[in-house]
């Protein structure tokens, strides 16, 4: 019973806390940091989309848990598990990206500044430490881990479609705005399909955590 009113709070926080931030970015209409954006234009950030998909999961899941507390409710139902596990593993992976590859890039000034503190390191930590340590669901199955890809697939081939549209212009990132594509789309398909494989060796890591 502690550990379900423990993740009832900290999935409430985390929830409250994605939508917060960036209401903040859409409504006042400022930047936040190095990679974000102000107004709607900050959804063609993963960082914000992974933030969005993982507090929508947690605030489904506080709402589950509130049932379950109050008797009237049982088994976590498939599809949330599922995507309380995708939006966990997407926020992990930006977290990932930033301390690997973002930060030693761009500098981690830039990337822990506003919202950024937010969605690129203590949303991240807090979903692993939820996931991890408060949400005893049960194991994962291998399909399960094939699914938490999705979110990563998906903005993929957007990104690559939307380059494809515009086309790349050397130095110009309105639309290639990771950069990934300034040399080739192919390039960027690489990159992606990399990153694709990092995003399922994180799934299967938290995976390993459940069992």
């Amino acid at each position: 019973m502690k550990l379900r009113a423990a993740a009832l709070a900290a999935n409430i926080s985390m929830g409250v806390t994605v939508f917060v931030n960036w209401f903040k970015m859409v409504f006042q209409r400022t930047d936040s940091g190095r990679l974000s954006a102000a107004g709607l234009s900050s959804l063609r950030y993963f960082t914000v989309l992974s933030n969005l998909l993982l507090g929508a999961a947690a605030l489904l899941y506080a709402a589950w848990l509130i049932a379950l507390l109050a008797g009237k409710a049982q088994a976590l139902p498939r599809a949330l598990r599922l995507l309380k596990y995708a939006g966990t593993v997407s926020v992990t992976l930006t977290f990932l990206t930033v301390m690997l590859f973002l930060g030693p890039t761009f500098g981690f000034g830039g990337m822990f500044r506003g919202s950024n503190l937010w969605f690129h390191l203590i949303i991240p930590l807090a979903a692993l430490a939820s996931f991890l340590l408060l949400e005893r669901d049960g194991r994962l199955s291998f399909r399960d881990s094939l699914n938490a890809v999705v979110p990563m697939l998906l903005y993929g081939i957007g990104y690559i479609v939307n380059v494809l549209r515009y086309g790349i212009v050397p130095g110009d990132f309105s639309h290639d705005w990771y950069g990934f594509a300034q040399r080739s789309v192919l390039m960027a398909a690489v990159v992606f399909a990399v990153m694709l494989l990092g995003t399922w060796g994180i799934a299967l890591l938290l995976r390993l955590g459940k069992r």
